[in-house]
């Protein structure tokens, strides 16, 4: 299901520039098979939490900082980025400055990753560029964007779905979620509301809904 109300006069047949898109929700909502079901449609988006990945795996400089803030355990033998152990770090209890430090330490970087891959992206001629982050709002970034997509689902449905791909516990879930924004300061802050409580085929539904009519609405939004 998806809520927003929607005004005829806001849809346009062509945008001078590429609407940008922010796609955000708690883990276990299942942005990120929205973003696939985005690019699956032809849309590029760039996925927040991957580039990151890639950013704290190539960059010295960076795997100098995390070294020196978390020690030697989040370095594996082979070299690698520990990212269990840093994960497991920052969201325990007690540890919201080491979370801080961390944020601290990739998301300049990764912003400007995010923004040099949306700009060639629009040089290439892409009419709609979506990104796809957890702490889109948490990180104060809403203003950049033309439109804000939220997915939304219960939490016993959410746990249930990290589970699946994860071997974290219940309270590891609940504890990472105090980090991030609730669904209900998402449903009143977000464009778009999407409630992905239902089976996949009900998501995609939503997806393509949407996709009827948002890259067809004006860009810059909240600039006006």
């Amino acid at each position: 299901m998806i809520d927003t109300i929607i005004d005829d006069n806001d849809l346009t047949e062509e945008n001078s520039e590429p609407l940008l898109i922010g796609i955000t929700g708690g883990i276990g909502s299942g942005k990120t098979s929205v973003g696939t079901l985005f690019a699956q449609s032809g849309y590029i988006v760039l996925n927040a939490d991957n580039l990151a990945k890639e950013i704290m795996e190539q960059n010295t400089d960076i795997q100098s900082k995390l070294l020196s803030t978390f020690g030697k355990e989040s370095i594996l033998q082979n070299g690698e980025i520990d990212f269990s152990f840093i994960s497991f770090i920052v969201f325990a209890e007690g540890n919201t400055h080491l979370l801080k430090e961390l944020n601290e330490i990739v998301h300049p970087p990764l912003l400007e990753r995010l923004f040099n891959d949306a700009m060639k992206a629009a040089e290439q001629g892409a009419e709609l560029i979506c990104i796809d982050m957890a702490l889109l709002f948490e990180a104060g970034l809403e203003y950049g964007f033309d439109y804000i997509v939220g997915i939304v689902a219960d939490q016993k449905i959410k746990v249930s779905r990290v589970q699946e791909r994860t071997h974290l516990s219940e309270q590891d879930i609940l504890r990472r979620m105090k980090h991030q924004i609730d669904d209900q300061e998402l449903i009143n802050k977000a464009d778009f509301i999407i409630d992905n409580n239902g089976s996949f085929d009900d998501l995609e539904q939503s997806v393509n809904f949407l996709l009827s009519f948002i890259p067809f609405l004006p860009n810059n939004k909240h600039e006006e």
